[in-house]
């Protein structure tokens, strides 16, 4: 399908959790992320009103049941990064289920990515070469991984599916013994154009390779839902698909080659308005202070500006936000501040209260800076290693990638930013994406290749330690 660009509204980014230098990634990043090194920053667009506005005074059954939701969108995502992590590994995304050698199915894609969901353990305890029903394996249909099941139900069955048809994004193995299905060339739609789970109304046996749902339950669940029901596309970005869509747009997302002109499906990211159009408001800060630092790498040898500049005693002077001035079109500004004197001087302090619109909250009166680095000393910026030097680290220091290293993330407390103090350590970057931000369920980085990212609440504080650091090296698959 192609995609309507007149109803187009950027879809958030969610949290790609993908290995360092990947082929997903890059092929990902490719068709979706709106800034690289040099690229032009994008405005960010006005989103119409959601159909799923949360009321203000909401019951306490509806407060459960968007809370369900909530959690339900998380596992999407994670179950989509799951496969993104499976295609790393074996250059194709996972069969809808493998087969023996008359062709019957025999294990569902729910277990190949077990390795991929921390299940490695019962991944190995499966024998593949079996049905999944033998004795041996009958043993584990009652192990559902917790992700596979619908939040807030006791019900222990598996509620996630794929869509079963000829077109659609996960195809049976062709061959005994194979896990594999397509790749990603095959996807002439576009990777956010293409359904690839959703959640179903009825649960199922999580191993059961037969278990997913055709077409046409596909519509029905989705007309039968009581507003929308959620699911993920294959690059990661989770919608909920509203029980008045036209069956001829559901069928069109579903397709992976049909060519069809729909809109965008509604984001799930985006289920109260003014935040979201304050979130993205705040993405497109981050992407204007990243190319900001690739200016300054640009015209300073190849190295990034220092967390703060220091005097004669190593003791801090000016943030690295003063550094950026020149690059977001504040030079006056920045002529004005005695860069010899520390940031709270007589001089300096008249400054404090005068922060650039781009270091504030979108949407908020309130003056102060809620922008920072994180503070590690194998983070992206660093502080100058003598008196007078404005440069940090270069960019041939990033061994990880500079698409794998958080570089500015907007805290939840503004600061004073000119306080070339008032960046977060790991501790408070790890509590700031742990409460959710401003946002209730994610915390917006901006990372060091120019994307705006979304990190989960559910992130896992090793994960995010992997994308703090520049030379870490961290593989985050089993």
């Amino acid at each position: 399908m192609r995609v309507d660009r007149s109803t187009l509204t950027r879809p958030a980014f969610p949290v790609y959790f993908v290995k360092k230098g990947s082929p997903m990634r890059r092929n990902l990043l490719a068709a979706l992320a709106p800034v690289f090194l040099g690229a032009a920053i994008f405005a960010a667009p006005t989103l119409a009103p959601s159909a799923f506005a949360q009321d203000a005074k909401e019951s306490p059954a509806e407060s459960a049941a968007d809370a369900a939701k909530a959690r339900s969108v998380r596992n999407l995502k994670q179950l989509a990064l799951a496969a993104q992590n499976f295609y790393d590994r074996h250059m194709s995304l996972p069969a809808r289920y493998s087969v023996d050698a008359n062709g019957v199915p025999l294990h569902s894609w729910r277990v190949f990515l077990l390795p991929f969901i921390e299940q490695n353990e019962l991944y190995k305890q499966i024998r593949l070469d079996e049905p999944w029903d033998s004795e041996w394996n009958s043993q584990f249909h009652s192990k559902a991984p917790e992700l596979f099941r619908r939040p807030g139900s006791s019900d222990p069955g598996c509620v996630y599916s794929c869509v079963v048809d000829k077109t659609a994004a996960l195809q049976p193995a062709k061959e005994p013994g194979s896990q594999l299905g397509f790749r990603l060339g095959a996807f002439i739609d576009g990777t956010m154009n293409t359904v690839l789970f959703v959640e179903r109304k009825e649960s199922v046996c999580w191993m059961d390779p037969n278990a997913d749902l055709t077409l046409d339950e596909f519509l029905a669940d989705v007309a039968d839902a009581p507003d929308a029901v959620p699911a993920v596309f294959l690059d990661g970005r989770a919608a909920l698909l509203p029980n008045a869509s036209e069956p001829s747009v559901l069928k069109a997302y579903v397709t992976r080659a049909g060519g069809e002109i729909v809109p965008v499906a509604p984001s799930a990211d985006a289920q109260d308005p003014k935040l979201a159009v304050q979130r993205k408001r705040s993405e497109n800060n981050l992407k204007q202070l990243v190319l900001a630092t690739h200016n300054f790498l640009d015209l300073n040898g190849g190295a990034f500006p220092a967390r703060c500049t220091v005097d004669a005693n190593g003791k801090p002077l000016h943030s690295w936000r003063v550094l950026l001035l020149p690059f977001i079109d504040e030079g006056e500004l920045y002529k004005q501040i005695r860069l010899d004197e520390p940031w709270n001087s007589e001089h300096n302090r008249q400054f404090h209260s005068k922060a650039p619109a781009i270091f504030r909250r979108p949407g908020s009166s309130d003056p102060g800076c809620v922008y920072s680095c994180v503070v590690d000393k194998s983070a992206a910026l660093q502080p100058a290693t003598k008196p007078g030097v404005k440069t940090g680290v270069r960019i041939a220091s990033f061994t990880d990638g500079v698409s794998n290293t958080v570089l500015f993330v907007e805290r939840t407390q503004p600061v004073c930013w000119m306080d070339p103090e008032a960046d977060l350590t790991l501790d408070e970057f790890l509590a700031t994406v742990a409460e959710g931000s401003v946002y209730r369920d994610a915390t917006v980085v901006g990372m060091c290749d120019g994307r705006a990212q979304i990190l989960s609440p559910d992130a896992k504080p090793k994960v995010l330690k992997a994308y703090v650091t520049r030379t870490g090296d961290v593989d985050l698959l089993p």
